[in-house]
C-alpha cells in the first residue's frame, strides 16, 4: 500500500497518492481557469503534467505571471511549430526575435513567406486548439534523442554538444521537438494568438503580460526590424545561428575567429552611423541611451574615437555630474531615491552649459560626488573646438525633455542594446532580456560586489525603470547599434553559473535562477583571455581598453 504525500497548496495541507499529476490535484479542487499555466513544486517551474513524488509546496503560475509568461509563448510557439511541419514538412521554419508583443519567424531558404501559407497556418492553429490535442513531456537519454532527431541537424547538432544526460522531449500526437523548459498541457489552453504576415516572414503575436488575454496596439518597429535584419546577415558571416554550431566552431578552434569578425563588424556598424552623423551635417551633440548592461560606456567611447580618427574633434560629456544634491532627489512609490527619474538631473544647468558650447563659449561643468551625495565644489572646465562633437550616454538620452532648450539639428540619438543573435534551436530562442541580466550578473559582482540574489532581486524595478523611461523614446532614435556577441554567454558562463548555483531553492528567485541555469549551461565555455581588449564585453568582465579613454 502506498505512502501518501503531503501537498501545501492555498494554505492547506492535502494527502495525495505519489505519481499524482498536478493537474489531477488542481482538477479536483477545480480551481483551473484559462489563466494557469503552470505551477510551482518546491519553488520550481513546471509543466501541470508533473508528477508529484515526495512531499510539497504548490504554487498556481498563471499567464499574469512572469514565468508563466513565458510558457504561454513557448507553447504557442510550439503549436505554431507543429502545425507548419504538418503542412510544409519539406520546409525549414526559424524564429528570430520579438517584436510589438509578437515572435518574427522567417523561412531559412530565405523565400518569403506568403499570405496563403500564414492563412493556411492560421487555420491548423486554430482546429490544433479545438482540437484539445495534449502537450506530453518524455524523457530520453543522449543516445536515443540523437538516433530520434538524426534527420533535423539543428536539433542533432544541440545535443552532440549538451551537457544534458537526460534530453527532455516534448510532443503533439507524432511530432517532437527538444525542449528546455515547461510547457501548457494541452492545445486547448492557446487559444490567444494573432497569426499575420509581416515582411518577409509572420509574426505570432501573444497577449500582454499584465493585460492577458488582451493585446496590445501594435506597433510596426520598422528601425528595429531592420537591426534585426542585419544581426540575421551577421549570423550567415559566421555560419552561427544556433548554440550547436556555435558549440561546434569553439570544439573545432574558431572561437578566437569569431570574437575578431565579430568586432570587425560592430566596427563597421559604428562607422556606418558616424557615416550617418556627417551626412546630417548640422550634428553637434550624439546622444546615447539604451537598456541595463546593453554596453552604452564602451560603444559611447569606440564612438568617440573613431569620429577622432575620422578628423572629427569629438568630447565625452558625463549626466552623472548633472544629479541634483540629494535631499532634492525624487523619491518613488516606496519613498526610495528615485535616481532614475529625469528630476533626478539638473536638466537646466544641463542645457545651459550645452548653448554655451554650442555658442563656442568656454564653460564649467559640474562635478557630482558620489560619497557625499553632492556636487562638488570643483568644475571641469570646456573649451569648444570648432566642429566639435559632444558625446553623451545616459537613460535618458532619447527623451526630448533632456535637451529641451537645443534645436533638434544639433542633436543625433542613438538607441543600443544587445539583441541575441544565437537560437538554441530553430524553436528556441534567448530573449535578449535574458541576454542582458547575464551581462548585469557578472558586471554588478565584479565590480559592486553584488551576489546573484541580490542582483535578481533589483531586476524587476530595473526592468519597470526601463519600460518608463527608455523604450517609451526608442523609436525617435536616428540610428540602433545590436551590441550583443553570438558567443558571448560562452564567455560568460564560467563567471555566471557559479552565481546562479548560490541562489537558495527557498529564495523567491530561485526560478529565475533555473532558467537562467537551462540556457547557459548549454553553452560550452570560452576562455576570457580570448576576448579582444577593445570589446564591448570587456565592460562586464574587465580588462577594457576603452573604459581607459578620456
Amino acid at each position: 500500500m502506498y505512502q501518501p504525500i503531503s501537498v501545501h497548496f492555498e494554505n492547506q495541507v492535502l494527502q495525495v497518492a505519489p505519481e499524482t499529476k498536478v493537474i489531477e490535484l488542481l482538477d479536483e479542487r477545480r480551481v483551473l481557469d484559462e489563466r494557469v499555466v503552470g505551477a510551482k513544486v518546491n519553488n520550481k517551474v513546471v509543466s501541470l503534467t508533473y508528477k508529484l513524488r515526495v512531499d510539497a509546496t504548490l504554487e498556481l503560475v498563471t499567464a499574469t505571471d512572469e514565468q508563466g509568461h513565458r510558457i504561454y509563448i513557448d507553447s504557442l510557439v510550439f503549436m505554431l511549430t507543429y502545425c507548419f511541419w504538418k503542412l510544409f514538412p519539406d520546409r525549414r521554419l526559424v524564429i528570430s526575435h520579438s517584436l510589438s508583443e509578437g515572435i518574427y519567424f522567417y523561412l531559412h531558404s530565405g523565400e518569403p513567406v506568403t499570405g496563403e501559407m500564414v492563412e493556411a497556418l492560421n487555420e491548423a492553429m486554430l482546429e490544433t486548439v479545438r482540437l484539445h490535442l495534449p502537450i506530453e513531456t518524455h524523457f530520453m537519454d543522449k543516445d536515443t534523442a540523437l538516433a530520434t532527431f538524426a534527420h533535423d541537424p539543428v536539433s542533432r547538432e544541440f545535443l552532440t554538444y549538451t551537457y544534458l544526460n537526460s534530453i527532455i522531449v516534448t510532443s503533439i500526437k507524432n511530432y517532437r521537438s527538444v525542449g528546455l523548459t515547461s510547457y501548457v498541457n494541452n492545445t486547448e489552453h492557446l487559444k490567444f494568438f494573432q497569426l499575420t504576415k509581416y515582411r518577409e516572414g509572420m509574426l505570432l503575436r501573444h497577449p500582454a503580460r499584465k493585460i492577458f488575454p488582451e493585446f496590445s496596439t501594435f506597433e510596426d518597429q520598422r528601425q528595429l526590424f531592420e537591426v534585426y535584419k542585419e544581426q540575421q546577415q551577421w549570423a550567415s558571416i559566421l555560419a552561427i545561428e544556433t548554440v550547436g554550431a556555435l558549440n561546434d566552431a569553439i570544439v573545432k578552434g574558431r572561437a578566437l575567429d569569431v570574437a575578431l569578425i565579430t568586432e570587425s563588424l560592430q566596427n563597421r556598424r559604428i562607422l556606418e552611423i558616424i557615416q550617418q552623423i556627417r551626412t546630417k551635417g548640422t550634428t553637434r551633440i550624439v546622444l546615447i541611451a539604451g537598456p541595463s548592461s546593453s554596453g552604452k560606456i564602451t560603444f559611447a567611447k569606440k564612438l568617440q574615437v573613431t569620429l577622432q580618427s575620422e578628423g572629427v574633434p569629438a568630447s565625452a560629456i558625463s549626466l552623472d555630474n548633472y544629479f541634483v544634491n540629494r535631499e532634492q532627489n525624487p523619491r518613488d512609490e516606496n519613498g526610495d531615491y528615485d535616481f532614475e527619474a529625469l528630476e533626478a538631473l539638473d536638466v537646466e544647468g544641463f542645457n545651459r552649459n550645452l548653448l554655451e558650447i554650442l555658442d563656442g563659449q568656454p564653460t564649467q561643468l559640474p562635478v557630482f560626488d558620489f560619497k557625499t551625495g553632492h556636487r562638488a565644489e570643483e568644475r571641469i572646465a570646456h573649451h569648444p573646438r570648432p566642429g566639435e562633437v559632444l558625446i553623451i550616454e545616459g537613460i535618458h538620452g532619447l527623451n526630448p525633455r533632456l535637451t529641451y532648450a537645443i534645436d533638434p539639428r544639433y542633436t543625433f540619438r542613438i538607441y543600443i542594446s544587445p539583441l541575441t543573435q544565437v537560437n538554441i534551436t530553430d524553436s528556441i530562442r534567448i530573449p535578449t532580456t535574458i541576454a542582458r541580466l547575464y551581462r548585469r550578473l557578472v558586471r554588478d559582482n565584479r565590480y559592486r560586489g553584488y551576489s546573484a540574489e541580490e542582483n535578481l532581486s533589483r531586476w524587476p524595478s530595473v526592468r519597470a525603470g526601463e519600460e518608463k523611461n527608455i523604450y517609451p523614446f526608442q523609436w525617435s532614435a536616428d540610428a540602433y547599434f545590436n551590441s550583443s556577441m553570438p558567443y558571448e554567454l560562452s564567455v560568460l558562463r564560467p563567471f555566471v553559473e557559479p552565481m546562479l548555483k548560490s541562489v537558495a531553492q527557498s529564495s523567491k528567485n530561485y526560478p529565475m535562477a533555473v532558467y537562467l541555469m537551462d540556457f547557459i549551461l548549454h553553452f560550452l565555455p570560452i576562455p576570457q583571455d580570448l576576448v579582444p581588449n577593445t570589446s564591448i564585453l570587456r565592460e562586464f568582465i574587465g580588462g577594457a581598453l576603452y573604459l581607459q579613454v578620456k
